[in-house]
């Protein structure tokens, strides 16, 4: 709490600013700077000293997580970048009112947040002992200010490897910008879902890149609204999801939408007889920022962002500004 934790990098290794393993809750991070390398925050990425331990009871609010371009552009580059945030364990987690800015393709592909459930060490990893499997579930993350990254979240069941499927997700009011422009590279994706991630709802977030960053800039478009992903037993993208709400959001589509691999686009990689998404699939009340597109029936289109947060969609910037106005910028 009130700590100042910064230039976690270790050229040429994988490092964190600050890093969960062998600890079972309750943890808080609140009014913080945080800066690091390849994850700002992780937990999980090794199997615990303590066998059949997942992390649990953790808030992370009102920080600011920063990933400096330092990273990047001091040759050689000082260390390998992944992700802001990232949960391979985690349970009962609230991530709220946060500034989370910077990340590019280099160890990955500039995620802003990875969530899913990883046995780091395989079936014989501590986590198995007394039956207790790696899990990263119930988590909340809303009213955070995402910015300045190449991919948006990556939501996922799992890794391959024995362990309870990432499960109970909810995304809620979150703004998230500046994605995919000019030193902050990546998929273009604003949204990526695979491998069976379970119970995953999406309300009131805005996801918004201004256009302006794609003129005359063909090299950084916007890919896709939402990319569902298989896995390596099933590489079209069947059993994405299974139960998923997403309502009252605005998004843009870029060139691909809705976008499942091998099996649909539109609306219908969501709510399709064969889609993406398993059991319950609830599609209502969402704006698309650009021309209408054939696909998208129940989805209303309209030329600006404005536009859309007068009809109540999404988060406004202004009330982003206000979540995390206590937020201490430090740089």
């Amino acid at each position: 709490v009130n700590c100042w934790v910064n230039d976690g990098h270790v050229t040429g290794s994988e490092n964190q600013a600050i890093h969960g393993i062998n600890t079972p809750g309750l943890i808080l991070l609140q009014n913080n700077y945080i800066a690091g390398a390849t994850q700002n925050i992780m937990f999980g990425g090794g199997d615990p000293g303590i066998p059949g331990l997942n992390p649990t009871d953790i808030v992370i609010r009102g920080n600011d997580i920063y990933k400096p371009l330092i990273y990047k552009t001091q040759p050689p580059p000082l260390a390998s970048v992944k992700e802001t945030i990232e949960f391979k364990v985690g349970v009962r987690v609230l991530l709220e009112n946060n500034i989370i800015e910077g990340c590019w393709t280099q160890g990955q592909v500039g995620f802003c947040l990875g969530l899913k459930s990883v046995n780091q060490s395989g079936a014989g990893g501590q986590l198995n002992i007394g039956h207790v499997l790696a899990e990263t579930g119930h988590v909340t993350i809303r009213r955070n200010l995402f910015r300045n990254f190449g991919t948006g979240p990556g939501v996922s069941g799992k890794d391959p490897g024995t362990c309870v499927l990432a499960h109970d997700i909810l995304f809620e009011e979150n703004y998230f910008e500046l994605m995919n422009v000019p030193q902050y590279d990546g998929t273009g994706d604003h949204l990526q879902l695979s491998n069976n991630v379970q119970n995953v709802k999406f309300r009131r977030n805005t996801f918004y890149r201004d256009p302006a960053y794609a003129a005359g800039n063909g090299s950084y478009p916007i890919h896709a609204g939402i990319v569902f992903l298989g896995n390596g037993s099933v590489p079209q993208a069947a059993n994405s999801v299974t139960n998923l709400t997403f309502t009252d959001n605005i998004i843009q589509l870029g060139q691909y939408g809705y976008y499942a691999s091998g099996i649909a686009q539109g609306e219908a990689a969501i709510t399709g007889t064969t889609s993406a998404v398993n059991g319950a699939k609830v599609y209502t009340g969402n704006y698309v920022i650009g021309a209408s597109t054939s696909g998208y029936p129940n989805t209303t289109f309209v030329s600006t962002l404005a536009a859309a947060h007068a009809a109540g969609k999404g988060v406004p910037y202004t009330t982003i500004q206000n979540y995390t106005s206590g937020v201490r910028v430090a740089r």
